[in-house]
């Protein structure tokens, strides 16, 4: 299962449809005590994905949420509907790469340059302004072996991205 959250909902995905992507109702906590609320959904708040892609990782990118699936890219901007199903700026799933996906949520980690994630060809980065950048061929001999990410973190005052790997199986 994804969870993700933005500055006004939380994002699901990954659960009994793995093709969907789920939000929340929105959320703007005006008191101390409101954070201690938990998020409220509806059922329709919800995109599938096409063709019945599972979902393979999210993150927030600026105004957006970023949708993975292992073959593909998808982007959803805008603010959403009201609670009540209103009033909904939601673009839907704009694709943004048909050849490039993720194949593990945990290589995922969102920084001030974009989204870090491993695709089946190797490392990149999903740039603020949606471009694709392969940053695999400086560590291939790294990845060739070790195989399998199990985790990626922003470590902010480095500036740097870390990912842990270990060999595939």
């Amino acid at each position: 299962a994804f969870v993700t959250t933005t500055s006004k909902r939380v994002w699901l995905a990954g659960f009994f449809r793995r093709d969907r992507v789920q939000y929340s109702k929105g959320y703007n906590a005006t008191t101390a005590n409101e954070y201690a609320l938990a998020p409220e959904f509806n059922d329709a708040f919800a995109f599938l994905l096409p063709g019945g892609e599972n979902v393979t990782g999210m993150a927030e990118l600026d105004d957006k949420v970023i949708v993975f699936t292992r073959s593909a890219i998808y982007a959803i901007a805008g603010n959403g509907p009201d609670d009540g199903g209103r009033n909904n700026d939601f673009s839907g799933l704009q694709l943004i790469a048909s050849d490039t996906g993720c194949v593990d949520a945990r290589s995922v980690v969102a920084t001030p340059l974009g989204i870090f994630f491993q695709a089946a060809s190797g490392m990149f980065v999903l740039g603020r302004d949606l471009a694709l950048d392969f940053l695999g061929a400086a560590v291939r001999d790294i990845t060739d072996v070790y195989t399998e990410v199990t985790s990626a973190v922003l470590v902010p005052a480095a500036n740097h991205v870390r990912f842990t790997l270990r060999q595939g199986g």
